[in-house]
């Protein structure tokens, strides 16, 4: 659909072309917007290539700077690292998570089975920068494992209003392995504009927060605020079309960014380290699921921003969302290509999108263009019990009885089937007779239990 998208755009600037010609002689009678607009898609066109896996149209980076509205994304594909700004008008744009190393302490990391990969050059992870019809891309691959899309896409907050002032987030994660495997995504975003100030952090419903706090669930608080005098940036982690987080912890950023999947919390311990003072971050973990190869897992939330000294729009734009709308564009829209392309694939990219191009209202679920997978092909994967974190008592208690009654799904020996399986399938010759087949055949039984427990 993306390409067919991006085609018929092509088709249009030719025969749109041919028919000033036919009328004119010339194609002068274009205006001069309409010119440009059409020039970009013909370039975006020579240049794109397609995503294998999810299917995005997209055209490769070394380095991706666009901007749109009150939002700028910054990509660099040598690194693996990105950066948002929030734009003032008159002034320097403000990079609303720091780009100190440029921008390490910000990252996305994978755990597949028991093993952690920070998704970044850095991390071993091979990455590339990607510029898309709505944004802008982060592509990681680990080895023969896993591939990882991370998504940034434009947003208004309001249905009703063009200004680009939000970045849907969206992760894609895809076993490209051969075997059953649990795979896991964490967010580590590391803030600063609170500590500029006498509150580092915020919700819904708590006013300040600047000592070390884990929260379970994010029915209540809604977000995670960054703030400023002037600009702010708004986590929304809960509501209709966000992935629910498993645990978001604000900690000091050398505490999230450490080797434990989910790092120790002590409530109301400082922001401060051995290493760095008052240097505060957020730390998302998603539930771990189970996917078979080339089966996919979607994590999405969202980023709201302003620089004007207000609060950002994301309580109303939570409102809009349980309303009912959709937070993707509207295939129907004008043209929401960026408005400037890079001359050279391989060189980087700058540019500014129009505003007026940013509309987003409600979209049919079957546009690939906006939805990777459309509305029917995508299956959503079982959720891993977990095990490696501090429940309240009656979740543990529920999952400990759980275990008793049927051993089978005691996490523990579920993961040791697939750790086994995974080293039979790298080493074969030391499987007995029939043993991955039993193994395999056990693990299906496991998940047709799992999936009567949803």
């Amino acid at each position: 659909m993306k390409k067919l998208f991006i085609s018929a755009l092509v088709i249009a600037c030719l025969f749109g072309a041919a028919s000033c010609r036919s009328a004119s002689g010339a194609t002068d009678a274009l205006s001069a917007s309409e010119k440009k607009e059409r020039k970009e898609a013909a370039a975006f066109a020579a240049k794109q290539k397609t995503d294998p896996y999810t299917g995005w149209a997209y055209v490769p980076q070394k380095k991706v700077d666009i901007s749109n509205g009150l939002v700028r994304l910054v990509l660099n594909g040598s690194t693996g690292t990105f950066c948002v700004y929030a734009k003032h008008d008159g002034s320097a744009d403000v990079p609303v998570l720091s780009t100190v190393d440029s921008s390490v302490s910000t990252f996305f990391s994978v755990k597949i089975g028991r093993q952690i990969y920070k998704l970044s050059k850095e991390g071993g992870a091979k990455c590339e920068a990607r510029l898309t019809p709505y944004g802008a891309q982060m592509a990681y691959t680990v080895g023969t494992k896993a591939y990882v899309v991370v998504d940034f896409s434009f947003l208004p907050s309001s249905a009703d209003s063009p200004l680009v002032d939000m970045v849907r987030v969206s992760v894609y994660c895809i076993n490209i392995g051969r075997t059953l495997q649990t795979f896991g995504v964490k967010g580590v975003f590391d803030t600063y504009l609170g500590e500029t100030t006498r509150t580092h952090f915020s919700t819904s419903n708590i006013s300040t927060l600047n000592s070390e706090t884990a929260f379970n669930n994010m029915e209540t608080a809604l977000w995670i605020r960054s703030r400023n005098e002037n600009t702010a940036v708004q986590f929304l982690l809960h509501g209709r079309e966000i992935t629910e987080p498993e645990i978001v912890i604000l900690s000091n950023k050398d505490n999230l960014s450490s080797s434990a999947w989910i790092p120790s919390v002590q409530e109301n311990r400082s922001f401060s380290s051995v290493l760095s003072f008052e240097n505060s971050a957020v730390g998302v973990n998603w539930p771990s699921v189970y996917l078979d190869p080339m089966k996919s897992d979607i994590i999405t939330f969202y980023m709201s921003l302003s620089s004007d000294g207000t609060a950002p729009a994301g309580k109303e734009f939570l409102r809009e969302l349980a309303q009912g709308r959709t937070a993707l564009w509207n295939r129907h829209s004008a043209n929401p290509l960026p408005d400037q392309l890079a001359e050279d694939s391989e060189e980087s990219s700058s540019g500014v999108a129009s505003s007026s191009n940013a509309t987003s209202t409600s979209a049919s679920l079957d546009d690939d263009g906006l939805s990777l997978y459309g509305g029917s092909s995508y299956e959503e994967p079982v959720k891993v019990p977990s095990s490696t974190m501090e429940k309240p008592e009656s979740s543990k208690t529920k999952e400990t009885n759980q275990s008793k009654a049927d051993p089978q799904l005691d996490p523990e020996y579920i993961q040791s089937l697939i750790d086994r399986i995974d080293e039979l399938s790298q080493n074969p010759s030391l499987a007995k007779p029939g043993e991955i087949e039993s193994l395999n055949k056990e693990l299906d039984q496991i998940l047709t239990k799992l999936r009567s427990r949803l």
